[in-house]
């Protein structure tokens, strides 16, 4: 199989596999508004946004400036995992300890999946190779965002000054990139005094796969 159909059977798959979630955190609230009291519900909303936000927060800031972007990020993570904490509670009182194989399974597939999640860029890092970067055009502004972190990665741990070249100049095509897209945003960012491994997306919304190749 050649790397380009590799490629498109993993968006495939990673697509399938985002269906399947879906579908079972549907099913998972619709479990806990029937049967879990809205007491309940509200306490637990309530504490994991309050308990993962200052987490996050205090994580974030350590390497971003505090902005209203890294805010609006921290909150919507938050109110991700307080979703995710409502899917489990509609499932714990639906079908009780079998929640638990179900959630392994989603967690072990996620693993084959989005090996990206368990540290893809730690092997580029040692691997080094700026072949295992993808070029801006054809990526969302999420991906985007993902590939500009790891290309530092992988810039760190080039070994040849060729290597170190290439995604260097692949990095300023990223820039590139961030600017035809978000001209606003992208000021923005870089008024904010950006690290080289600074998080962009604080200043970059989700975007949709194939938006770089729309005409500015």
């Amino acid at each position: 199989m050649s790397a380009s159909d590799s490629r498109t059977a993993g968006l495939y798959g990673r697509r399938l596999w985002c269906a399947g979630v879906w579908c079972l955190a549907g099913i998972g609230l619709v479990a806990a508004l029937v049967f879990v009291d809205w007491a309940t519900l509200l306490i637990a909303f309530v504490v994991t946004v309050g308990v993962i936000a200052p987490i996050h927060l205090s994580i974030a800031a350590v390497t971003e400036d505090l902005s209203y972007g890294l805010l609006r990020m921290v909150l919507r993570w938050s109110l991700r995992a307080a979703a995710v904490v409502l899917v489990i509670c509609g499932f714990v009182a639906s079908i009780g300890w079998a929640t638990l194989p179900l959630l392994g399974v989603v967690a072990v597939s996620a693993w084959f999946v989005f090996p990206g999640w368990m540290g893809e860029a730690g092997s580029q890092a040692s691997a080094g190779e700026p072949g295992m970067l993808p070029e801006p055009a054809s990526l969302s502004d999420e991906e985007l965002c993902g590939a500009w972190r790891r290309s530092f990665v992988v810039l760190e741990a080039c070994r040849t000054p060729e290597d170190r070249q290439a995604v260097a100049e692949l990095r300023s095509r990223y820039l590139d990139e961030f600017e035809r897209r978000r001209p606003e945003a992208f000021a923005e960012w870089l008024n904010a005094g950006p690290k080289a491994a600074k998080d962009a997306a604080v200043y970059f919304g989700r975007g949709e796969r194939g938006e770089g190749r729309q005409s500015p």
